[in-house]
């Protein structure tokens, strides 16, 4: 998915983000079993298992990474955003009752669109500048907010 050139950051998100949660539902025994004996895998299993994990979180650091760039999403530290997003979609294999397919396809879409608001920006659009501009733009944006709540709280 990263490799796609005709989306963006965002969509690349939400389309791994629905990739990792749709297998997780799908697989849930097989991965809890996985989680479960990590300690006790063969050698060989245990390193590809290990590389595979590696693998996913460099792949959604680098989306998010990209994101932060294109000002897609919030100048967060992508290591742990990454970890959180992947956290979260690893959870459902242990909360979800798989079973009925289109269920299924709707907890993977919800908790997508989930993993993709915890990191974009407030609108999804990207702004022009860069660098100091883009800092200044966003303090301004916060400060916007934080003057019309103090102005609600003043009035109610």
């Amino acid at each position: 998915i990263n490799a796609r050139s005709d989306i963006g950051p965002t969509e690349k998100l939400r389309k791994m983000a629905m990739s990792i949660a749709l297998n997780q539902v799908q697989n849930a025994d097989r991965f809890k079993l996985i989680i479960r004996s990590e300690a006790e895998l063969p050698e060989n299993i245990s390193r590809t298992y290990e590389q595979s994990r590696r693998h996913v979180l460099k792949e959604f650091m680098t989306v998010v990474e990209n994101g932060i760039k294109a000002g897609e999403m919030r100048p967060v530290n992508p290591r742990t955003a990454a970890l959180g997003v992947i956290g979260m979609l690893n959870w459902v294999a242990w909360w979800h009752s798989a079973g009925d397919p289109d269920n299924d396809r709707s907890v993977a879409v919800q908790l997508a669109d989930m993993a993709v608001r915890t990191i974009t920006t407030a609108d999804g659009s990207s702004p022009a500048q860069e660098g100091p501009e883009r800092a200044i733009s966003m303090l301004r944006e916060n400060l916007d907010y934080l003057e019309r709540t103090l102005k609600e709280d003043r009035a109610g």
